[in-house]
């Protein structure tokens, strides 16, 4: 795995977090309010490492993203178990929350039941929607 710079622990901490998440493939998703679009990349294990997007060059994106300003970061999963209901792959979801004040980053999990209710809640009206199958919120 390719550390970043040890100025961060904590952003070395974040992204190791993430790597472990990942048994095959993910999505990575950092909601940006600030810049009013998302940041969606996907993530492939390949052995023990990860492989950010399609180019070179994604993973620095990311982390200079998340060094900008605070965002959401959803991690969406795809594990091996089928659903049976559905016959898709079950994906686990986790959310956290990022903080980046003059360069030094922080991060906190956002809770299982917190995430499931953001996740099914339309942003513009506050209602909420049918909940997506085949998740568990982390």
């Amino acid at each position: 795995m390719n550390k970043i710079k040890k100025f961060d622990p904590l952003l070395n901490l974040f992204i190791e977090q993430i790597e472990k998440q990942c048994t095959a493939k993910s999505i990575l998703t950092v909601v940006d309010r600030t810049l009013g679009r998302d940041l969606k990349i996907d993530l492939t294990r390949n052995g023990d490492k990860i492989q950010y997007g399609y180019v070179d060059g994604v993973k620095e994106l990311l982390i200079a993203r998340l060094l900008i300003d605070s965002c959401a970061v959803i991690h969406r999963v795809f594990t091996k178990k089928i659903d049976q209901e559905t016959g898709f792959p079950i994906k686990e979801l986790y959310g956290y929350s990022t903080t980046s004040n003059k360069g030094a980053f922080n991060f906190s999990r956002i809770l299982d039941y917190e995430l499931e209710r953001n996740c099914n809640t339309d942003s513009r009206t506050g209602l909420p929607i049918p909940p997506e199958k085949s998740v568990v919120y982390r």
